[in-house]
């Protein structure tokens, strides 16, 4: 460009620049108009969609995300705005650690690499100071055992980095073995207790089951005990009828003398002086009414329930139970509304006349073949059996079945009594022909003056003292027990009493213990020892004296404390009343226990008077 170009003089300028403005403005002004004649050649929406070509998915994916609604648009800065607060966050505290961190000295890093560490070990095993199975609350802290490092020397050693990776891996290893054993052996622990609960439950099984048998005979001795009661006061109901003949012999024998039962503080009821019931089970059911039949009915089956599968007499009181439903049934028939002649089982009268005359006195055997022919007959299937009539006589024939079973049964308690009594006697017979012998003997030692002084009255005799007599000699002795000499007893110089003439008197029988030991003093601890034990001496006494004919049972026995000749006994009297004399025995003459806890017992019970005690222990003092 020239220099005239480059010195324009300013009007000049000042008109090209208004020129440009006028040729843009008019240029603008040019392209606004086409603009609107475009605008208004344009078609309408439905028009270009009817004539534009098909749009892509992209096309309408971009179209959708335009038209969202807002709220969309606003949820999504929302979280983008919280991601950038959070990241703000996060680098602010991450410029916080690193200024922290280039703060902090060598010894602060070591040590926070130290814990960190610790922490880590402590979390792979899952434990922290407050959750740790040995109750330690600096569990996470490094310990250092100062004792064996000065022992072994290593205190100031400084262990290098891979020295200290590789005691921390043993370490580790070593914690995992012992962690290991010990869920091994809680795991044995709680298998122990396992089978502990398991045998548990079965023994607390099986003593159920005892336990249940226990009271089931509990029950069935309170049933016979009930009956016994009954039976004594003369109050008896029909089932105890039925089981008075099980209660007198069919039950196990309890021993010579032990035979009654206690009651109501009345002192013993004997029931074998109940006279037998004779007459067949099953005869006790005539002239019963329904009601009574059916209240038996209903103890009947109680027994039954009693007694057991394996129970001592369960067929007695099945077969009972078989007669008793029977009655019940024909009660009730005579009681409703039947066709006149009609029995129970559709049978007619006179036809259960006829079966009862041919089946009554039959046996078990007997009618167990009678009815095999009928269950054979009726198995046949032919046309000509009355089947109706037959099933109806085969449960008639049932019902005798259980009749015959309670006859037999019934003869065999008879059979078993009558040999008892047979065996009483004979034992009767001996002991009096043993008596009459010894008191055959005592008269010769009498007249020749060498017996003993002549006796104003005989011992008791009776069976029931022989008895309980017998029975106390059963018990034995103890190991430092033995029995009193006839010389102990005191001859009472033909005492008189005012019932002389009313009943024969005769002595009561007794057996006596004489409870002996060592006493342990400082004089026989000091001169004798177990192997050379020091004399026994008397330390107490058990008597036992028979009154089983008291005639008044109101007024119990007495004993009576009195004074002998020599200081160092005393006389030891036992007071009863008619037909009993009294009767009396030396003893040693010190203080008694009168503590029930030291041995002292005094009771009346069963027609004997016991009397225990022992005497008190002598400590010397200085």
């Amino acid at each position: 460009m020239g220099k005239r170009d480059r010195h324009r003089s300013p009007s000049s300028s000042s008109s090209e620049e208004r020129g440009r403005r006028k040729s843009s403005k008019s240029s603008k002004q040019k392209q606004d108009k086409d603009k609107r004649k475009k605008q208004s050649k344009k078609p309408s929406r439905s028009e270009s969609r009817s004539r534009s070509p098909p749009q892509s998915k992209s096309s309408r994916r971009k179209r959708d995300d335009r038209s969202r609604s807002p709220s969309v648009d606003e949820e999504a800065r929302r979280r983008a705005k919280e991601a950038r607060r959070e990241q703000k966050y996060q680098e602010k505290l991450a410029l916080k650690k690193a200024q922290r961190r280039a703060a902090e000295s060598e010894h602060e890093k070591a040590e926070r690499k130290r814990k960190a560490k610790m922490d880590g070990t402590a979390a792979h095993f899952g434990y922290t100071n407050d959750i740790n199975p040995f109750g330690d609350s600096n569990l996470t802290e490094q310990f250092v055992w100062g004792k064996k490092k000065e022992k072994e020397g290593t205190a100031d050693k400084l262990l290098t980095k891979r020295e200290m990776r590789e005691m921390q891996k043993k370490n580790i290893d070593e914690i995992e073995k012992v962690r290991k054993r010990r869920d091994d052996a809680e795991a044995e622990r709680e298998e122990m207790d396992r089978l502990k609960a398991e045998e548990s439950r079965l023994r607390e099984q099986q003593q159920y089951g005892d336990w249940q048998k226990k009271e089931e005979q509990f029950h069935l001795k309170q049933a016979s005990q009930r009956s016994k009661i009954r039976l004594v006061e003369g109050r008896d109901r029909p089932i105890d009828r039925l089981a008075k003949n099980v209660i007198l012999f069919g039950e196990q024998d309890q021993g010579e003398g032990e035979v009654g039962i206690k009651y109501g503080g009345k002192g013993d009821v004997d029931v074998t002086g109940l006279e037998m019931e004779l007459r067949e089970p099953y005869k006790l059911f005539d002239g019963l009414t329904l009601e009574e039949l059916e209240q038996l009915q209903t103890e009947i089956l109680q027994y039954q329930e009693l007694v057991g599968e394996n129970g001592p007499n369960r067929d007695f009181w099945l077969s009972l139970g078989v007669v008793c439903d029977d009655k019940v049934a024909k009660a009730k028939e005579l009681l409703g509304e039947t066709e006149e002649g009609v029995a129970t089982g559709g049978l007619h009268k006179t036809v259960i006349d006829d079966v009862t005359a041919k089946f009554e006195n039959q046996t078990v055997e007997e009618l167990a073949e009678q009815k095999t022919k009928i269950q054979d007959k009726l198995d046949s299937g032919e046309a000509s059996v009355d089947t109706e009539f037959w099933e109806a006589v085969l449960k008639e024939l049932h019902v005798f079945q259980a009749m015959a079973r309670l006859r037999d049964v019934h003869q065999a308690m008879l059979e078993a009594q009558l040999e008892k009594l047979e065996e009483m006697r004979d034992s009767m017979k001996s002991k009096r022909a043993s008596r009459a012998e010894g008191d055959e003997e005592e008269e010769e030692e009498e007249e020749e003056g060498k017996g003993p002084a002549i006796a104003t009255t005989a011992a008791d005799s009776s069976a029931l003292a022989m008895g309980m007599l017998a029975n106390e000699k059963s018990k034995g002795m103890g190991d430092e027990e033995e029995r009193m000499d006839l010389a102990d007893e005191v001859d009472m110089g033909g005492k008189t009493y005012w019932w002389h003439d009313k009943f024969r008197p005769r002595k009561p029988r007794y057996f006596n213990r004489v409870k002996t030991g060592y006493d342990w003093n400082k004089y026989n601890q000091t001169h004798y020892d177990h192997d050379n034990p020091p004399p026994k001496t008397v330390q107490g006494y058990k008597f036992n004296v028979f009154y089983p004919d008291l005639i008044d049972r109101e007024d119990t026995p007495k004993y009576f404390l009195e004074k002998a000749d020599h200081p160092g006994f005393a006389i030891l009297r036992f007071h009863a009343g008619p037909p009993y004399e009294d009767i009396a025995f030396k003893i040693i003459n010190r203080e008694w226990e009168f503590g029930r806890k030291r041995g002292y017992r005094c009771v009346f019970e069963r027609g004997v008077l016991s009397l225990y005690f022992n005497f008190k222990s002598l400590w010397y003092r200085k």
